[in-house]
């Protein structure tokens, strides 16, 4: 289990991460033709009307995630993982709470979060790979592991706050939909 899960997780990851930056280049393509892409809009309408399900899922199965890599696997989160935590977890009762009642105004709430835990998860990805050289963040205090360390290191490019930054990318881009075409 302690091998296969972070397998499952880092290819989901990898997947995610490609069919973004395809939607992204949709987006740019759709932008410079200034023409509706069918493909491109049928897209959007599928994010659009399945938002709430699809934050709803795609936040809990990065709770999910965090708490196996801290819990079962036993890697000691750092104070900028806490604070990607806070935005993440919070969503996955906003969007609990929207499927119960069937409410899907949530969007703005939603963007905002995930706004501010996609900046936290730049701002470390960055520490971590060395973009950025940072005091240590998490070594006073109560924290034990450093922000620039970093347990997983898959495909050249994933960690852990590379898996938030794909995770909250969705949320985003499905929010953003969701927006557009006023759902």
């Amino acid at each position: 289990m302690k091998e296969i899960i972070p397998q499952i997780i880092q290819i989901g990851t990898l997947v995610l991460s490609i069919l973004i930056v395809l939607y992204l280049a949709l987006s740019f393509v759709q932008f410079l033709v200034k023409k509706p892409i069918e493909f491109y809009q049928s897209i959007n309408r599928f994010l659009a009307n399945n938002y709430v399900v699809i934050g709803f899922g795609a936040t809990l199965v990065a709770m999910l995630g965090s708490l196996f890599y801290s819990d079962i696997m036993w890697y000691e989160p750092c104070k900028l993982c806490w604070y990607q935590r806070i935005f993440i977890y919070s969503q996955v009762f906003l969007f609990g709470i929207a499927l119960f009642i069937k409410n899907r105004v949530i969007v703005i709430n939603s963007l905002v979060l995930s706004t501010i835990g996609i900046f936290i998860s730049i701002y470390h990805y960055l520490i971590q790979t060395g973009i950025i050289k940072t005091w240590s963040c998490s070594i006073a205090g109560d924290y034990t592991a450093s922000c620039s360390d970093y347990f997983v290191m898959s495909y050249g490019y994933i960690t852990i706050p590379m898996m938030a930054i794909t995770i909250l990318s969705l949320v985003i881009i499905a929010g953003i939909a969701n927006k557009r075409l006023g759902k």
